[in-house]
């Protein structure tokens, strides 16, 4: 009996050996009497929805959504409520993005991810709302040339592919409109007209947005003629070579803005946004410029003499005026115009008895006459120009008489005269047509005279000029001017008198009085009481001038070289001053 037991033991153990070595089972086989099971794949896991962002979109489709899970892969269709998502991408396992598609408003509705595991669909956690508005907020660039070209960005809110379409003037399409995400879309920017606004929308099958404005222009590199500011040291304008407008200064009322001072050159703009175009003279008074235009005179800054005190440009219609307006000037509070008529009008605060009315403390907001008889009868019949200070006004007339009126210290022994009256000049010169004016005197010359050796001024002149007026022979002893050169243009600024001389390209500038900030532009700050010469940067006498305005010249290429006050210089973070002759920047 043991040895049948021995042999059956032995031989189940081949049996295991055999097979346990082969690496092979049976399916159904047992081993010591059990059952060896069959193994089955792990199936691939469903996907699951957590969330999408943003969590509403538009009904027109288009709204850029991504959503988080689990068990995400390759192939996916995404749908919203049954509407699909199209471009489903797989970023990773957790994240899809996509883009939503058109539907009726309502919500909120499931999101549902499926793969080829199967389907995860998530809670109501989306809401399709009407297509709102397109909102706009900037352009870039904000401004470009006629011609047109380049890609303008606009950047907002609510945009959408559908009916999408961008607009200049609610007529001219800026072409091949381009949505990039729902706060970009982009153009190529077409033709329009130069010195204009132009206004940009945007639409889509929501509607139309705002408008921004878009400035067209091509900017002159040269100015044409330069005006002075006469109640300050350094408040300039330019008339550019197409007509419009640039100031610079410490004054920010002239550069339409209500903040710090803007010293490098502003362009002036009408209402509208566009450039004021068609300037052909400019004066500047205090706090505020005026322009003569085609239409009539356009004035800027905050104290302008209408009366408003706001910084935007106003029209005055030549219709307002008795006749074309062929010259004016400007004080403080008020201004002054001559017609084609000959007859000079005012208008303004004329309690600073500039204003020529015809009792003190008139105040007018539209022109009035300038009488001589109670504002019953015009004056200044014959006139071919017209000054003004601070508080005063002056005109000369064809025949060589001289009208003056307002406040002016030592004129007639009187502080001033509210109607015009006849200034004899000293030992009967005249004509006299050759006038500039500061806040407190004003000085005459005859440019047609070649005998004329002398320059009048009249009023309260400092930094020893004397009191109250006094005529300068240029061509005494110690002035640099000869006796045959002509005065062809006078600047007069608070505390100094620049002449220019032979205008062109054999110009000579000529100053003296005071220098405490280089107003003489000499390369020194010591004042004198005789003509010297401006210098250039390279020490040489500043030549080929046209025009003189203040402490600037007007080069016969079109360039501004001003020297003195900082604030007048025309450039960006200007030293307190400079005494030579420095370049105006650039035109806006």
């Amino acid at each position: 009996m043991r040895s049948v037991a021995l042999l059956f033991v032995l031989s189940s153990a081949a049996i295991c050996l055999t097979g346990c070595l082969s690496g092979s089972t049976t399916a159904g086989s047992s081993i010591g009497g059990g059952t060896n099971p069959t193994p089955t794949p792990t199936p691939t896991p469903a996907p699951t929805v957590l969330s999408i962002s943003p969590s509403s979109g538009l009904t027109a489709g288009g709204t850029a959504v991504t959503i988080a899970g689990t068990n995400f892969f390759s192939t996916v269709t995404v749908k919203i409520n049954g509407v699909s998502c199209t471009g489903a991408t797989v970023v990773n396992s957790t994240t899809i993005t996509c883009s939503t598609g058109a539907t009726g408003a309502g919500g909120p509705y499931p999101v549902s991810v499926q793969t080829g595991a199967g389907t995860g669909t998530s809670g109501n956690i989306f809401t399709y709302t009407a297509t709102p508005v397109p909102e706009v907020i900037s352009l870039s660039p904000t401004s470009g040339v006629p011609a047109g070209g380049g890609t303008l960005t606009i950047t907002g809110s609510n945009f959408i592919a559908g009916g999408l379409s961008i607009k200049f003037n609610g007529a001219t399409t800026c072409t091949v409109p381009t949505y990039v995400s729902a706060s970009e879309v982009i153009c190529t920017i077409p033709a329009l007209t130069n010195n204009t606004n132009n206004t940009v929308a945007v639409t889509t099958s929501g509607g139309t947005s705002g408008n921004l404005d878009y400035l067209v222009r091509t900017v002159p590199t040269a100015a044409s003629s330069i005006y002075y500011g006469i109640y300050s040291n350094d408040d300039y304008c330019a008339i550019l070579s197409d007509g419009s407008v640039d100031c610079w200064g410490d004054n920010a009322t002239l550069q339409n803005s209500s903040g710090s001072a803007v010293y490098i050159p502003q362009l002036i703009l009408l209402p509208s946004g566009a450039p004021l175009t068609g300037a052909t003279k400019i004066a500047i008074g205090e706090d505020y410029a005026c322009a003569i235009i085609a239409t009539g005179v356009a004035c800027w800054g905050y104290y302008k003499p209408d009366g408003s005190a706001n910084y935007a440009t106003t029209i005055i219609p030549t219709s307002s005026f008795g006749g074309t307006v062929t010259d004016i000037a400007a004080g403080v509070g008020f201004a002054c115009v001559l017609l084609s008529t000959g007859n000079a009008q005012c208008w303004g605060a004329g309690n600073n008895f500039g204003a020529g009315m015809a009792y003190a403390g008139t105040t007018s907001t539209t022109p009035v006459y300038v009488s001589n008889d109670s504002g019953t009868g015009n004056l200044l019949t014959a006139t071919t120009g017209i000054t003004a200070g601070s508080t005063y006004a002056c005109a000369v007339g064809s025949t060589g008489s001289m009208w003056c009126w307002g406040a002016i210290d030592g004129y007639n022994g009187s502080d001033y005269n509210v109607l015009p009256v006849v200034f004899s000049l000293p030992y009967g010169e005249s004509p006299y047509a050759n006038l500039s004016s500061s806040p407190s005197f004003t000085c005459a010359s005859d440019p047609t005279n070649t005998n004329e050796d002398y320059l009048y001024c009249w009023g309260a002149l400092d930094a020893g000029f004397g009191s109250p007026y006094q005529n300068f022979n240029y061509t005494a002893p110690n002035n640099y001017v000869s006796p045959a050169d002509v005065v062809s243009m006078v600047a007069a600024s608070p505390e100094n008198i620049c002449i220019l001389l032979n205008p062109g390209a054999s110009s000579t500038i000529y100053c003296w009085g005071d220098n405490t900030y280089g107003e003489l532009g000499n390369g020194t700050t010591t004042g004198s009481s005789y003509t010297t010469p401006v210098f250039n940067q390279a020490a040489v006498s500043l030549s080929h001038v046209s025009q003189i305005a203040g402490l600037c010249g007007l080069t016969t290429t079109g360039a501004v070289e001003c020297w003195g006050f900082g604030g007048g210089l025309g450039i960006a973070s200007p030293p307190a001053y400079s005494d030579v002759p420095v370049a105006v920047g650039a035109w806006q």
